[in-house]
């Protein structure tokens, strides 16, 4: 397996949602139908941040990929650095006030990692050579956490 790791960076919020320029693919993502639950904002700001920093380009939509019966899924796809990457994004974030625990932080990344594996084995109509999990976090102290149990992980569960 390739080498994992993790990048940080950190989203302020000077204006509502509603008054975001979004991106072009940002928009394609907010307009097309979605699996289903609350992560289709949390999904176009993912592919809005990737845009911005890196030039990703959208390829496939959480619905245009399509998989073997029963398998894990991804977000989307995109062209980073011109190879083709999955994403999956999630949400760590214990409301109101708390903390993230250091356990759930472990097992919401186990699942999601794991879960990564799966749907690129999966994946009937795109090949991408890593996926990129993208976790939101409220706090620092919260994406600290996240690290920290991301080293505990295996490393088989780690790479993709």
């Amino acid at each position: 397996r390739e080498a994992a790791g993790l990048l940080h960076t950190q989203v302020e919020a000077f204006r509502p949602r509603y008054k975001l320029r979004w991106s072009v693919d940002a928009m394609r993502m907010l307009a097309v139908p979605n699996a289903g639950g609350s992560s289709l904002q949390s999904e176009a700001l993912s592919c809005e941040v990737l845009a911005r920093l890196f030039g990703s380009r959208l390829v496939m939509t959480e619905m245009e990929l399509d998989y073997f019966s029963g398998s894990k899924i991804t977000d989307y796809s995109v062209t980073l650095f011109e190879h083709a990457v999955g994403v999956s994004v999630t949400r760590a974030i214990n409301w109101p006030t708390f903390a993230l625990q250091p356990a759930d932080a472990y097992r919401l990344l186990f699942k999601k990692l794991r879960a990564i594996q799966i749907s690129s084995r999966n994946v009937l109509n795109m090949r991408w050579r890593k996926q990129v999990l993208h976790v939101w976090v409220r706090t620092y102290r919260d994406a600290q956490t996240l690290e920290e149990q991301y080293a505990a992980i295996p490393p088989e569960v780690r790479g993709n």
